[in-house]
This record gives C-alpha cells, sequence and structure tokens, in this order.
C-alpha cells in the first residue's frame, strides 16, 4: 500500500501524539512513607482527573490501592495543600479532597470519618503520636464570611473521642502553620509558622 505525502505548514502537522496521551500517562508520585514492612506513597493520576491515590506495597511485592475509589487523598490547606495522610501498623488516616474531613482506613473496611462534618475546615501535614495514639495536624478555619482571612493552627484529634469531636488547638496566632512534627518521646512539638507578606517564596 502506497503512503500519500501530505505537507504542511510549520507547526500544523497533525501528530498522532496528543498532549493528553502524554498527560494521561505521566502519573506522579509524593509523600512515601515506610511502615513496618510495608510501603505507601500517593499517586497522581491524570487519566483519573487528577485524583491522588495512596498506593501500598507488601512485604510480597504486592501492589494495591489502599483508600476507597471514591476518595482522593488531597488536601487544600493553604489552597496548594501539603501532606496528606500518614500510616501506623497498617492504618491510614488522610484527607478526602471532596469533604476535607479525615478518614481513618483499616485494611480490608470501609473508611470512616473522625473530623466533623463541616464544610469550613481543613486539615493537613497529618501525623501520627505513637505515644498517645492522638493525631498532630494543621488545621485551617475558614469563615463563611469570605472576605475574612482564614484562621490556621496547629490541632491535636483524639482517636479516643467519638467521630465527629472537635479538634483541640495547640498553637495558634500565626498566619500560617506547616510541617508539625513530635518527637520519638512525645514530649516535644516543632513546626514551620510564618505571616504576611513574608511568604516562603519570597525569602530570597
Amino acid at each position: 500500500m502506497q503512503m500519500i505525502k501530505q505537507i504542511a505548514n510549520y507547526g500544523g502537522w497533525k501528530s498522532p501524539i496528543s498532549a493528553q496521551k502524554i498527560a494521561n500517562g505521566s502519573i506522579s508520585l509524593s509523600q512515601v512513607i515506610k511502615d513496618e514492612k510495608d510501603i505507601y506513597w500517593v499517586e497522581g493520576r491524570p487519566s483519573q482527573g487528577g485524583r491522588s491515590v495512596i498506593v501500598r506495597c507488601n512485604s510480597k511485592g504486592v501492589i494495591a490501592d489502599a483508600i476507597s475509589e471514591n476518595h482522593n487523598a488531597r488536601t487544600r490547606v493553604h489552597e496548594y495543600g501539603g501532606g496528606s495522610y500518614d500510616v501506623s501498623r497498617g492504618v491510614i488516616y488522610y484527607s478526602n479532597f471532596a469533604d476535607q474531613r479525615i478518614y481513618r482506613q483499616d485494611k480490608k473496611e470501609k473508611p470512616v470519618a473522625i473530623t466533623p462534618d463541616d464544610s469550613t475546615q481543613r486539615y493537613a501535614d497529618i501525623k501520627i503520636d505513637h505515644n498517645s495514639g492522638n493525631l498532630i495536624c494543621i488545621n485551617e478555619s475558614h469563615s463563611l464570611d469570605s472576605l475574612n482571612e482564614p484562621i490556621n493552627s496547629i490541632v491535636r484529634i483524639s482517636l479516643d473521642s467519638p467521630a465527629g469531636t472537635r479538634p483541640e488547638v495547640l498553637v495558634s496566632g500565626a498566619d500560617f502553620y506547616s510541617n508539625a512534627r513530635i518527637n520519638s518521646s512525645g514530649t516535644k512539638l516543632t513546626w514551620l509558622q510564618w505571616n504576611h507578606p513574608l511568604m516562603p517564596w519570597g525569602w530570597l
């Protein structure tokens, strides 16, 4: 079969490789966590509308999605997001993009929301305090009045309290917080904070 040659102007040639095909194959990887013999990470999947999926690889090398197929492990704190999950002994705590609530995901169980059903609250940089069994994270509280700036704080979420209990505020006063971390003995808490107009990307 003879091919018919076509002549096109520069930039006008129609390629069979579209930008969509390239983007759909570009899965991003982030937030790698080792938990006992398992390894977890987050995959950003363009083919699923940009959904962020927590993935588990067990000690036998079996890889599988670790959260519900209708959940998206992504946070909107500071609008551009942050750490969206943590895991301990196979139990995952993550922020779901649709409602910004934190969910508990046990293996082979349905996810359970542990923060209040409140669209004004967002959570990020979730870390498990292995001493108390509680969660430490960043909380961003939005007023129903859109003219007000959101209030950011570092909070503790008790896992022994009934689901939907309001978190306890540990640190507040700055405009922004991130990277809250607790030491191995559970006695010290560190974090980053900054205020308007000194934003992190404007320091240099």
